[in-house]
């Protein structure tokens, strides 16, 4: 994180957001979204999806035991690293679109709510290592940054049509692709789908009222405090023996407070005005010195003459 960044005060008030969050939950139990610490673990099965049954997403099952709608969650943290907006062309060029992803780094800077909400992803990550026989799942890493765990969200720009034939091309949303990197990739084989999609949004609270506007996805900087809308998946990796690993696919990102990045940016741009001023002078040479004191003393020369005579 940046210098002169409240570590203290971003976690205290992170603290904050997660009670309330938890609290609202509990007033309001049919959420449709749930939090990640209070998933229900038992109640989800693991489903394949895709025409190549390459992808396995979680969802509650009914009394037949069939998963009808995907398992979705929030949870809040401080951003710790962005990747909304695409990068530099040469890193497009190497994975050709298809391999590009939208996402962010959440972080809880010491707070003891985000570390144990992190620990519900091991417990579903065992009901990946439970459904695969082969004991073929990747171990679930927590990603730490700075020697501190982290939650990792992304999605990728763009679904081949090869895996999923069902997919139809729509529109970027506004900002998403604002030097138009990603529109060159765009073909009868590869589109930006609706399960492409990362919504953006920012918590605005007036007259006692809270209301969540559209923004985009260059709102967001590093140290904000953001809550996330997420599900989990898990795919094979390349190769013939490649491993199925969980993954935290992004859905939606909404920022709840920028108070502690902008007070950062204040700061360092505060720390890097500094105006010097010497308490002496500095001499400087003059290469005409000697020629300027021999004038000026002939000139007295003449006029101590011409007031003689």
């Amino acid at each position: 994180m940046q210098t002169h960044y409240n570590t203290e005060g971003a976690r205290d008030a992170l603290d904050a957001v997660i009670d309330a969050s938890k609290s609202a939950l509990a007033e309001n139990k049919d959420r449709a979204i749930q939090h990640l610490s209070s998933v229900d673990v038992d109640h989800l099965s693991v489903q394949v999806t895709g025409e190549r049954n390459r992808i396995w997403r979680l969802g509650p099952s009914n009394e037949q035991g069939e998963v009808e709608e995907e398992f979705t969650f929030h949870m809040q943290g401080i951003v710790s690293r962005l990747m909304l907006i695409p990068g530099d062309v040469e890193r497009l060029e190497i994975h050709k679109g298809i391999n590009t992803s939208q996402g962010i780094v959440l972080v809880g800077h010491g707070s003891s709510k985000f570390t144990q909400s992190l620990e519900r992803l091991k417990d579903l990550h065992g009901l990946f290592v439970r459904y695969f026989p082969s004991n073929n799942v990747a171990r679930w890493n927590d990603n730490a940054e700075d020697a501190q765990p982290t939650l990792r969200a992304s999605n990728r720009f763009f679904t081949s049509v090869e895996d999923d034939p069902s997919a139809e091309g729509i529109a970027f949303g506004k900002g998403v692709d604002p030097l138009n990197k990603l529109a060159k990739f765009l073909s009868d084989t590869l589109v930006h789908a609706e399960a492409n999609v990362v919504k953006y949004y920012k918590q605005v609270k007036a007259d006692g009222q809270t209301t969540f506007d559209v923004t985009f996805p260059s709102t967001f900087r590093v140290g904000d405090i953001v809550e996330i809308h997420a599900s989990v998946i898990a795919f094979k990796t390349q190769g013939r023996q490649g491993a199925i690993k969980m993954h935290c696919n992004l859905h939606g990102v909404t920022l709840l407070d920028n108070s502690f990045s902008k007070a950062t940016e204040e700061a360092r741009r505060a720390a890097s005005i500094v105006i010097s001023v010497p308490k002496n002078k500095l001499r400087r040479k003059n290469p005409y010195a000697k020629d300027e004191e021999a004038g000026a003393k002939k000139s007295r020369q003449v006029d101590e003459a011409e007031n003689v005579g």
